[in-house]
């Protein structure tokens, strides 16, 4: 994997490969330096060609080194925190690795598929989501320290919109989640939604209807603040009203506010320090990483970055543990998708 710094920030990336950082709500930094990304050989076009594998790579040292590798599959859902490397084998077993000593463990063998896991800011807890076999969307949760698992949550939307997606455990309450209800934008009316286990979920943000009926508040891509007293997400651009941008829901009073719009943002993403948040505007692929000051209100494009049309190569910006640097998804003269870091 190649360190570069031609376009002003450092960038990694491999001809003939495509690395990515992950989902921005998933952490992949290990510390300030070094972080876990994706890698898998791909055609120009993206086609998947072969495994992947999971690398660790030190921006100080510009150093690498394959963590685990997969054949046939193109990405294996993983999480890191501090130096330990939580990863999924198979689609349903669920491992950690020790990225400096290489010691592995295996936690938990679900009969389920696990995907999309999120934790906890302690590092006890975990989540992960599925549809089950009676079509229900179901969010498990695994506490690290004694292995116990427990369902949270099931939920069914009816078609055509019947996806719930995102489900993200509560940063500082292992016993609140969050999910999105998925779909098309324009006709989604309830797209953010809270849960306390064992009790029912509840609509966190309800959205407008203008005077014809017709929905003028498109929400999406959200994601907690770290404090887990509320969520960040995005008022879309194709929203009828304004105005549009980044947004603010508190959970415990349920008012939610547009609170950034200077850009056409597409994801957003809260620092662990509170005080940032980094946005990517789109869906074009010629595209800005914007990092947000919220004690100033000042937003400040960071990067100017190109994308591509589908996952993994939205930007998806994210911040460091110690919400000094942001890595994002951008390609580079070759056409190959990699990953930029810079400081804030």
């Amino acid at each position: 994997m190649g360190f570069t710094n031609d376009k002003g920030y450092l960038h990694l990336a491999e001809p003939g490969y495509v690395t990515t950082c992950g989902y921005y709500s998933e952490s992949c930094w290990v510390n300030e330096d070094r972080l876990v990304v994706t890698r898998y050989r791909a055609l120009p076009d993206e086609t998947f060609t072969g495994g992947c594998d999971l690398v660790l790579a030190d921006t100080a040292a510009r150093t690498e080194k394959i963590l685990y590798h997969a054949d046939g599959v193109r990405d294996v859902a993983h999480i890191v925190f501090g130096t330990t490397l939580y990863y999924v084998e198979d689609k349903t077993l669920l491992c950690s690795l020790d990225v400096d000593s290489g010691e592995r463990r295996e936690i938990h063998r679900s009969g389920d598929p696990i995907d999309f896991p999120h934790m906890t800011a302690d590092g006890r807890y975990m989540n992960w989501f599925f549809k089950n076999a009676a079509g229900k969307w179901t969010c498990r949760r695994i506490d690290l320290a004694t292995g116990e698992v427990v369902t949270m949550l099931e939920k069914a939307f009816a078609e055509p919109f019947s996806v719930a997606n995102h489900m993200m455990i509560c940063p500082a309450d292992p016993d609140l989640l969050f999910f999105a209800h998925e779909g098309d934008t324009r006709y989604i009316t309830n797209r953010l939604w809270v849960a306390r286990m064992g009790e029912e979920p509840y609509n966190v943000a309800p959205q407008r209807l203008g005077p014809n009926g017709d929905l003028i508040d498109c929400f999406g891509h959200e994601s907690w603040a770290p404090d887990g007293k509320g969520l960040w997400f995005v008022k879309y651009a194709v929203s009828p009203s304004e105005p549009k941008g980044v947004c603010y829901v508190d959970v415990k009073t349920r008012e939610s506010k547009v609170l950034y719009t200077k850009y056409r943002y597409w994801h957003c993403c809260a620092a662990p320090d509170g005080r940032h948040v980094t946005a990517d505007t789109g869906p074009s692929c010629d595209c800005d990483v914007v990092v947000i000051d919220t004690y100033t209100g000042e937003e400040k494009i960071a990067a100017h970055v190109r994308g591509t049309p589908n996952h993994p190569g939205h930007p998806h910006p994210q911040f460091s543990p110690k919400s000094a640097k942001i890595c994002f998804h951008d390609v580079v003269e070759d056409n190959t998708l990699g990953v930029g870091i810079l400081p804030v």
